[in-house]
């Protein structure tokens, strides 16, 4: 649930007290995918980039995808993952369960991602990443005038 905008975000954190050696294979870095493998069927595959400072680990309902980054940049992989097309492929590996869904990691190491070239990549995030910017603006702008219209609504009929 510490997906925003297909971002990893820290809220509503769980805590663990485990040895730092337990936690080492678990501990997150800058640039990691966090791939929800395990969740009710509209949230299973939700995938979302790491970029958060401190220590954090991740959970085992979830995968961790690290990106070669001579090959593949973590930015774009996220957005191709996050696209209709690459939703849309993860799903299909999906398994229902009686209330949750399930994807294996075996099942998403089958998944074919485009890879074109680092600079063909690196102008593809900058293009994405203005888009995200304006949709979430577009967002929040709608939330306002919805709750500006529900005041109105409420004053008008009160």
């Amino acid at each position: 649930m510490n997906f925003d905008e297909e971002v990893v975000v820290a809220n509503d954190l769980k805590y663990v007290d485990m040895s730092r050696d337990l936690a080492k294979g678990f501990m997150l870095e800058k640039g990691d995918i966090l791939f929800n493998r395990t969740n009710s069927a509209e949230l299973v595959g939700k995938v979302g980039l790491f970029r958060l400072t401190g220590s954090y680990l991740f959970a085992s309902y979830l995968v961790r995808v690290k990106a070669d980054q001579k090959v593949l940049l973590p930015e774009f992989l996220n957005f191709y993952l996050n696209s209709d097309i690459g939703q849309k492929a993860i799903r299909a590996y999906a398994t229902p369960g009686v209330s949750q869904s399930n994807i294996s990691a075996g099942s998403l190491k089958k998944l074919l991602v485009p890879v074109p070239s680092l600079p063909e990549q690196e102008i593809a995030i900058r293009n994405l990443s203005n888009v995200a910017t304006t949709k979430k603006a577009v967002k929040l702008k709608i939330e306002c005038e919805r709750a500006l219209l529900n005041k109105l609504v409420d004053y008008l009929m009160g």
